[in-house]
């Protein structure tokens, strides 16, 4: 019976970290300060969050072309919140987080009108398709900004280049299967211990 149960045990790990992959819910976080206007009020290196809630599943690649031979990757936001300067809102056109692996620039686009975007670049990008945790990566002093784009706050819009200190980070959220999975591996693992401990004292 004993072995039997060591068996069980050791076997959840291997289902573990041999079930097939799943897509899984992300969250995509950019932060800095920005210049422009929001809703005709004018902003100077005013703090901003911008925090988007994406799956895996959702994410798109955009071929390269001309001498970027490797595609882009984009992930839409399925819901998203923004903080500026205090005042909490959320973007109310469809903006995407993307990375450009080939130019190493990863932030946030207005990909459907082209005209939005925060994003800098940083070399740790390379290679990197919005799938997994990373970050935080920080701004060197190539930065993108500009254009407009409505918010539950206002119209906002940004100077040319006008964003700095920006950070950008993405942290996968662990499906709940998975966490169950994992409660049960270490109540197996525990299992085991008091019955050895058992043994030992009989």
């Amino acid at each position: 019976m004993g072995r039997v149960f060591c068996i069980a045990v050791l076997a959840v790990p291997l289902i573990l970290f041999t079930r097939p992959s799943h897509a899984a819910p992300i969250i995509y976080a950019e932060t800095g300060q920005l210049s422009g206007t929001l809703d005709n009020t004018v902003l100077t290196n005013a703090s901003f969050t911008f925090t988007f809630i994406s799956d895996t599943n959702h994410i798109f690649t955009v071929p390269g072309s001309g001498s970027q031979i490797l595609p882009a990757f984009l992930n839409p936001a399925i819901s998203n919140t923004i903080v500026i300067e205090g005042s909490t809102g959320t973007f109310t056109n469809a903006l995407v987080a993307f990375v450009d692996p080939p130019g190493a620039f990863i932030g946030v686009i207005d990909w459907a009108t082209g005209g939005f975007q925060i994003s800098f670049f940083n070399s740790g990008t390379v290679g990197y398709n919005l799938a997994t945790s990373i970050g935080p990566l920080t701004s060197s002093t190539f930065v993108r900004a500009s254009g407009s784009a409505t918010t539950s706050l206002g119209t906002l819009t940004l100077n040319p280049q006008g964003a700095q200190n920006l950070s950008f980070t993405a942290t996968l959220i662990p499906e709940p299967e998975t966490l169950g999975l994992s409660a049960v591996v270490l109540l197996g693992i525990s299992l085991v211990g008091v019955r050895k401990t058992r043994s030992s004292r009989s």
